[in-house]
């Protein structure tokens, strides 16, 4: 007698084992995984973008250092990118624009340029990051909050 007990808890009538998710069970796994997406999704999105905007940073970073290896060869920075010796290629997902002279005349005492995202990012639209021969420019870069390439 015990043993039909047990045999209708774990068969339906039709003697199908009854084992398995029940919809409650199903529901919370559902509303367990939108959950951890909703956190979740941001943050790989955030550190995509910040993966991108610090591979720019290494461009602008070697074509700095180009500049001051033709600079200290020539006597002036270049004002054309192909005439750079980089060590590194432009990357993928940003446009280059053109090298600009600053503070002075004809790239004897400097120079500007920009990277602007190409297309828009998912979640920071589009935005532009530059550099001089001093370095990172902060005020002439667009970059959004949440994205810090240095």
């Amino acid at each position: 007698m015990a043993n039909l007990a047990a045999f209708h808890q774990s068969h339906d009538r039709f003697g199908r084992s009854r084992r398995g998710l029940s919809l409650i069970g199903i529901s919370i796994a559902f509303v367990l995984a939108a959950v951890l997406a909703v956190f979740g999704l941001p943050q790989v999105v955030r550190s995509g973008e910040q993966r991108k905007a610090s591979e720019s940073f290494r461009f602008l970073s070697s074509v700095r250092a180009a500049q001051a290896r033709f600079r200290a060869e020539h006597g002036v920075y270049a004002s054309k990118i192909n005439l750079l010796d980089l060590e590194q290629t432009a990357p993928p997902y940003f446009s280059v624009g053109r090298i600009s002279s600053v503070e002075g005349c004809h790239f004897r005492d400097g120079w500007k340029l920009t990277l602007r995202r190409v297309g828009r990012s998912r979640v920071y639209g589009t935005y532009g990051m530059t550099f001089t021969h001093r370095g990172y420019d902060a005020t002439s870069s667009e970059l959004p909050p949440g994205i810090r390439p240095l």
